[in-house]
């Protein structure tokens, strides 16, 4: 059963190379494992964002900037649920994981790290404060795939 409420679909018709993807999902996740190539603009993202709904789980996003991680956001919000207000139950806080949870690879780093350094945050999207690194629990999010 999945996590994701039925109303959350992708409001467009799938490219031909993605539909490819999505019929044989199932085939391609038998070890649990799923590589997706292919240019920029031609899709990665929101072909992500489906699989990430047909798996069903509590997600946790790894990109490798700030405006990456946005981009896995903002088009989530634009093209699954039409609207361009944030639910709450996504967040890029690693240290207080939610349905989906969306952080780049230093901050993985960072709360991997637990040292007792600051990790400062410079964001125009969200509002962040100076956060304490501190031992997390985005482990516990269930299966990663």
């Amino acid at each position: 059963m999945s996590v994701f409420s039925d109303r959350i679909q992708f409001k467009y018709p799938w490219r031909s190379y993605q539909k490819r993807v999505l019929d044989a999902l199932d085939e391609h996740l038998s070890d649990e494992h799923l590589h997706v190539i292919a240019p920029p603009g031609s899709g990665k993202t929101v072909l992500g964002l489906e699989v990430m709904l047909r798996i069903g789980t509590p997600t946790l996003i790894l990109a490798p900037t700030i405006a990456i991680r946005n981009q896995w956001i903002q088009r989530f919000c634009e093209l699954f649920l039409q609207e361009d207000n944030e639910p709450d139950w996504i967040t890029c806080s690693i240290h207080e994981p939610k349905l989906i949870t969306v952080a780049t690879y230093q901050s993985l780093h960072a709360a991997c790290d637990n040292k007792k350094e600051e990790l400062i945050v410079v964001d125009y999207t969200h509002e962040y404060d100076v956060i304490e690194r501190k031992k997390s629990n985005f482990l516990n999010l269930g299966k990663v795939v």
